[in-house]
């Protein structure tokens, strides 16, 4: 049977949710469940490039982490 892991506890920042899905996934889990933790993140599509990363590729997390652009892309 699947097992999905929820968004969980608030995080710190973005390394402290890679890091729980990292685990969830090292503990057996086939995937998630996550709004907030994308949504509110400062470069959503970076995160869910990450979170995919870990969960499809079974990254690690600082390579997950290189996936985010720390620095929000000029308007225009």
């Amino acid at each position: 049977m699947p097992v999905l892991i929820a968004g969980g506890p608030k995080a710190r920042n973005e390394r402290d949710v890679l890091e729980m899905v990292r685990g969830a996934m090292d503990a057996g889990a086939s995937g998630i469940a996550m709004g907030r933790k994308i949504w509110q993140s400062p470069d959503p599509a970076g995160m869910i490039r990450a979170l995919a990363a870990i969960i499809r590729q079974g990254a690690s997390v600082d390579e997950a982490a290189g996936l985010l652009d720390r620095a929000p892309a000029p308007a225009g």
